[in-house]
């Protein structure tokens, strides 16, 4: 098939194209912009969603109902079991997190069937697509695995009961739990007026036809074990769950019981899911009894497995358990029985269990008939918690009082909560068994994991565990932050355990997919016009192909169902290789219905050409098979058949491993005969593990596999001219790959290859690294020092040689106490004055310091400057009050001041996905009126009114601003962006942290939420009066754009801008413009830096992102170096500074090139600060080479006075900046020595110093 797979924590795709066609399936329709208004129906309604017009359901007509954005894929020719309807399930529509449907009808009650299949191969496993679905804005099914319920390529349908209001507007929303929630047909009917058609399968409810099919009452299971003797419990029944799940098993002594073996063995959801139980049964009142113990010693933590639980029928449930936690109530191996009363109305009786934190588990369940039962006294007691208020008609649970008094709660163990962070790395969707053995061995790494745990004097705290599980069976499977293990084939569950200084812990999950390398359906390459016909039968052979992918069947009925690609739409030639699998020896007519040429071989022996069929004896098994086609007219047809019918999809398979790569795209395709150049390869077929790209006969300096569709290779040095580009797979192994087809590289100019050294900030002495305690964020101030501030409450002023050693510290006054600093910039406007703005709050206010979770409000902009309070920097004032701030280590940052000197300020996101819902982890908050977004202050304006207060702080999401209103919102939809840049062509640029799966749910509008998984980070270009899609329901009182979650790879629309790139794992927080001239190929250049966690396996990597087309224009993203910190400030000497928080050093890159000729004329490096008043008179250093001993220099051609403090080996002076001709104007240095009276070449980009407009 060729859907694009959507995933967990991964970067950008390949451009849309591309990735839509990697596997082989043509995109028919692609609702990119909001369809015309839908036309009305009347029940009965009958569509084939994403097709033509098929047994009585009417045709998709472009997505006439789609509300949202979609694509359509029509399968050629598939059997699709448990039909007679295949056409209906041989188109559908999917996209990423969410299909929405609106059908205009009258009010009223409907029946509304959903008709599935899943024919993609790509989720031929458990879990590998799952999704919710809300009719009318209503939860009618959790978890949603097609695969799961019915495997395969068959039809599924599914029956739910739906009133539409006075609006006459009949919602369906499928929303995203893994991959691309997926819909084939939607039926919509008068409720018992018609009987099903005779075509289709049974709906999906278990209900029963008649009471009397109900289950025999009273019933009692023994969830995941055989019958329990004594208490008179069943065996488990696996038919009567919904929704995947697994069994666990513990054993030793279980407390508050005389039935050990009953809490012994249960039934868990892995991967935090959802499962149910459905038990037919009549209408009337039941009693509910649900049994668990705690018997995994990997949840003897309170808050280590949370989940809720809900009662109810089917016409929907209601939670009568919020955040359930079964050690927090009962202890270990302990007991516990909670009892309900419930009331149905439709069969059968619903029993769901949802994962909030780790899996949702059960060990036995009993319904009784009535209510009145008392709780047996062996069992620990009930304690009755609040039910929810939303309810679906015909339902309702009442939990009944426990029989006796409630106990002391068990002492509580482990440390304080929130603090540690399990990070897994990055999971591809599948691994595949190389060398066929069944077995693949795996590298995953922890390297994010981290603790955000800082001891009072700011010091970190770090990981003193961390271990991997298998999650399904508990076994260990490694104790370090990098684990390589031996999977087979099939599905593992992941869990990674990290506990930190404090005791606290913190898990992440992911799934390990292990493959054999032979995959389903054929795998055809495509070649360009005018290429020979027939191919040579070796695929490595020339000519090459120009595009590939892979094709489920061989039948293309017609033009439209072979993909487009680079081989175009004129006349092209087809190869498509694959194994057929024989069911027995016998004697095999293969025949082809076609048009233009054809030709078919088997076991490398021709069956037919163009007359199109051939017979041939096959013994049982795999055979080898290619078939070439040749199109050579507007209308092509391919449809090969054996024995006189449709050769079967499931017949054909194709070696993954064999695949020889394609490139389809390459960018840029110029760099610079030193190499170093970062050059995107988009293609296909880049499976294999050893993928290499050469540059001619020399292989790339470095290769980054970013998935199976996209290499970034950096080009080795080179001569002048023209290359050709390949990309090899397969290695030293024939068999495997082979070499793709080749682009054009010139290499041109005669920069050297970009290259850094890192290493530790020294101290005085040089011999010693420098100890930085626990450093946020950095800059260069106009005196020619680096101001940094800390997680404890002073900022650090640093004088630095220009051989990185710290010469001289002044450490600020406090700035109060638990006050972390987050952001410090000085404004470009105020030149040589030393005014200091610094962001300050109390982070963990409630959790870690009892200040009233009220008192979000503590975030300040204070002005710091010299000799203040008897202090080399001390407070002046407080320039704004009552920003937001997190119950966690959300706080406000990314402080900057644009052309005009007004502040920008990242006031940073409450909550983890746009609400509070299930969001204690991240401290338990709602949006403000003035969280999660870009705040705007013209703080040197007269009267500057900086106090900002509110109506209350009780009620955080109702919170209204009621002062400080020259504090302004500039932009919203950030969730917790640290880093902002303004870039000299006028555009700011901010880093945007992600969310965390299971530190909140996932905002569905503005009054429903859900589980949700995370996402990578982002880099936006701030834009005024822009959304970028994280929620806050405070602000969507009046601006309803905020009450809807676009994730990183959604287009853009009128309501919602994008970000500039994402990527798919890491913290990255710090973000530069590049402005040294060392490598003219990086200069304006963005770079990014990945926090690098407190754990020596985390160096850390810094992204290098070039804007390729302007602010709006495509980016180009590359790994630059392997190392980082949080922030990033640059240094005269075209050198990087980034303070390591967790680990108490400050890293320098420097970089690595040929010192210029000493008889040369001088070489400016770079320009500190390069930005500073349109009135000049302010002082900047310029680092270079060959100043000289009196150098004089211009900027914009006008001179820079008072030249002074020049180093004495001729690498920086610092002079006085002119006026600008013009406000705003980028202008470049120019340095003459006059010793020599050489002058400097002219500076690469676009210049070196930006006058403000001010």
């Amino acid at each position: 098939m060729a859907e694009r797979p959507s995933s967990r924590r991964r970067s950008a795709l390949h451009p849309l194209l591309a990735v839509a066609l990697l596997l082989g399936v043509a995109v028919i329709a692609a609702a990119a912009v909001a369809p015309a208004p839908a036309s009305a129906v009347d029940a009965p309604f009958r569509l084939n969603v994403g097709g033509g017009a098929t047994g009585g359901f009417a045709a998709d007509n472009d997505g006439e109902y789609v509300t949202g954005e979609s694509f359509t894929l029509t399968e050629a020719d598939v059997d699709v079991k448990g039909t007679e309807l295949d056409d209906l399930y041989l188109s559908y529509r999917y996209y990423w997190g969410r299909l929405n449907y609106a059908i205009p009808i009258s009010p009223g009650d409907y029946e509304v069937r959903l008709h599935f299949a899943e024919l993609w191969p790509g989720a031929f496993f458990r879990g590998s697509r799952v999704f919710n679905v809300y009719i009318g804005g209503v939860e009618a099914d959790a978890q949603l695995d097609i695969f799961g319920l019915v495997g395969g390529r068959t039809a599924l349908v599914r029956s739910y009961s739906t009133t539409v209001g006075p609006d006459g507007v009949l919602t369906i929303d499928l929303w995203a739990v893994q991959q691309n929630p997926a819909l084939a047909g939607i039926e919509v009917l008068v409720p018992g007026a018609e009987p099903p058609l005779p075509s289709l399968p049974p709906t999906a409810s278990t209900a029963p036809s008649d009471p009397e099919d109900g289950a025999t009452l009273p019933l009692r299971v023994n969830v995941g074990g055989g019958a329990a003797s004594g208490p008179g419990f069943a065996a488990d029944s696996p038919a009567a769950f919904q929704g995947y799940t697994e069994v666990g098993t513990g054993t030793g002594p279980v407390e508050g019981t005389e039935a050990d073996a009953l809490y012994r063995s249960y039934r868990f959801a892995p991967g935090v899911g959802t499962f149910s139980v459905r038990v037919p049964v009549a209408a009337g009142t039941y009693t509910i009894r649900l049994h668990w113990a705690e018997m995994w010693d990997g949840a003897w933590t309170a808050g280590t497995r949370v989940f809720d639980v809900a009662l109810g029928d089917n016409a929907g449930v209601e939670t009568v358990e919020d955040n359930l936690d079964i050690y927090a109530t009962a202890g270990p191996a302990t007991a516990l029985v909670r009892q309900y009363t419930v009331t149905v109305e439709t069969s059968p009786l619903v029993i769901r269990l949802t994962s909030r934190q780790q899996n949702a588990m059960l060990s036995a369940y009993e319904v009784l008939e009535g209510s009145g039962f008392r709780v047996p006294t062996k069992a620990p007691p009930f304690v009755p918690s609040t039910p929810t208020p939303s309810m679906a008609p015909g339902a309702s649970a009442t939990p009944e009082p426990a029989a006796s008094a409630t106990p002391s709660p068990p002492p509580q163990t482990g440390g304080t909560d929130h603090f540690a962070h399990a990070v897994i790395g990055k999971v591809e969707d599948v691994y595949v068994d190389s060398d066929g053995n069944g077995e693949e061995s795996v590298t995953i790494t922890g390297f994010g994991s981290h603790t955000h745990y800082f001891f009072n004097n700011g010091t970190p705290g770090s990981l003193v565990r961390t271990e991997w599980y298998n999650n399904d069976t508990d076994a260990l499977l490694g104790s370090s932050l990098s684990l390589t293990y031996t999977f087979g084939l099939g599905t593992t569950n992941l869990r990674l355990e990290v506990e930190d200084t404090t005791g606290d812990k913190s898990s992440d999950f992911a799934t390990v997919s292990v493959v054999g390398s032979l995959r389903p359906g054929a795998y055809c390459y495509y070649y360009s016009a005018g290429t020979d016909f027939p191919l040579p039968l070796g695929v490595q052979e020339v000519p090459k192909a120009v595009f590939a992918a892979t094709a489920g069947t061989l039948r293309f009925p017609n033009a439209g169902n072979f993909p487009e690609g680079a081989h175009g739409t004129g006349d092209w030639v087809q190869r498509c290789v694959f194994f057929y699998d024989a069911p027995a020896k016998a004697n095999y007519t293969f025949s082809a219905d076609y048009t233009g040429r054809v030709e078919m071989h088997m076991d490398a022996e021709k069956v037919f050409g163009d007359d199109g069929t051939g017979r041939v004896e096959l013994s049982e098994g795999l055979h080898e098979g290619q078939v070439f086609f040749a199109k050579t007219e507007d209308a092509a047809k391919l449809l090969i058949s054996i024995n006189g019918t449709a050769l079967p999809a499931a017949s054909l398979q194709h070696d993954q491993n064999t695949v020889v790569p394609v490139i389809t795209e390459l960018f840029p395709n110029t760099g610079g005969r030193g190499g170093g150049t970062s050059v995107t390869i988009n293609g296909v077929g880049f499976f294999t593990s050893s993928v290499q790209v050469f540059f001619g006969d020399t292989p790339a300096a470095s290769v980054d596999r970013q998935s199976a569709t996209q290499l970034v290779a950096v080009s080795p040095p080179g001569t002048a001219g023209v290359v050709e580009v390949t990309v090899q797979t397969g290695g030293d192994v024939e068999a495997e790959g082979g070499i793709s087809n080749s682009f054009t590289f010139s290499y041109e100019g005669n920069a050297a290859p970009i290259q850094f050294n890192s290493f530790l900030l020294k101290d005085a002495s040089g011999d010693n690294s420098f100890s930085l305690w626990s450093g946020i964020a950095i800059t260069f101030g106009p005196d020619g020092r680096y101001y940094i501030g800390v997680y404890g409450s002073e900022v650090w002023v640093l004088s630095i040689s220009a051989d990185h050693r710290v010469t001289d510290v002044c450490k600020s006054e406090s700035l109060g106490e638990n006050t972390v600093i987050t952001s410090v910039a000085f404004n470009p406007a105020d030149g040589d004055q030393i005014k200091l703005y610094v962001t300050a709050s109390v982070l963990y206010y409630h959790d870690r310091f009892g200040m009233p979770l009220s008192a979000w409000d503590n975030g300040r902009v204070l002005l710091l400057e010299p000799d203040v309070n008897g202090q080399c920097l001390g407070i002046s004032k407080e320039v704004i009050t009552g920003l937001p701030v997190s119950n966690h280590d959300h706080s406000p940052s990314g402080l900057g001041f644009d052309q005009d000197g007004k502040l920008l300020i990242l006031s940073a996101g409450l909550t983890n996905m746009g609400t509070s819902d299930g969001g204690e982890r991240l401290g338990g908050l709602d949006e403000t009126s003035l969280s999660a977004a870009v705040l705007i202050a013209d703080v040197n304006k007269p009267g500057f009114d900086g106090v900002i207060t509110y109506d209350q702080t009780e009620d955080e999401r109702t919170s209204t601003q009621t002062g400080g209103f020259d504090v302004k919102i500039f932009a919203v939809g950030l969730r917790s962006a640290f880093g902002s840049a303004i870039h000299t062509n006028g555009e700011w640029y901010a880093t945007d942290n992600g969310p965390n799966e299971t530190f909140g749910n996932l905002a569905l509008g503005c009054n429903n939420s859900r589980f949700s998984s995370g996402h990578g980070d982002k880099v936006l270009r701030l834009v005024r009066d822009a959304y970028y899609g994280h929620p806050n329901r405070n602000r969507a009182r009046e601006d309803p754009r905020q009450c809807t979650y676009y994730w990183p790879l959604q287009p853009g629309t009128a309501e919602y801008r994008p970000p500039i790139t994402s990527f798919s794992e890491g913290s990255y927080n710090g973000i530069i413009e590049v402005m040294s001239n060392v490598f003219p190929v990086l200069k304006h250049d963005l770079l990014v830096t990945r926090f690098s966690t407190g754990n020596r396996g985390n160096n850390g990597l810094i992204k290098r992102i070039q804007l390729e087309g302007g602010p709006d224009g495509p980016v180009v993203v590359s790994d630059m170096l392997g190392a980082s910190g949080l922030d990033i400030e640059s240094t005269p000497y075209g050198a990087y500074y980034m303070p390591r928080t967790q680990k108490g050093e400050l890293l320098v890159v420097e970089p690595v090139y040929p010192t210029p000729p000493a008889s040369g004329p001088p070489v400016p490096i770079a320009v500190k600060p390069h930005r500073g008043p349109a009135g000049g008179g302010h002082t900047i250093t310029v680092g270079g080479h060959n100043f000289g001993t009196s150098p004089t220099a211009t900027l914009g051609g006008r001179p820079c006075r008072n030249v002074r403090d020049v180093a004495a080996d001729g690498t920086s002076f610092r002079c006085t900046v002119p006026a600008a001709a013009k406000p705003g104007a980028l202008v470049r240095i120019s340095v003459t020595n006059t010793e020599t009276d050489q002058t400097s070449a002219r500076t690469p980009g676009n210049g070196d110093y930006l006058y403000m407009n001010v």
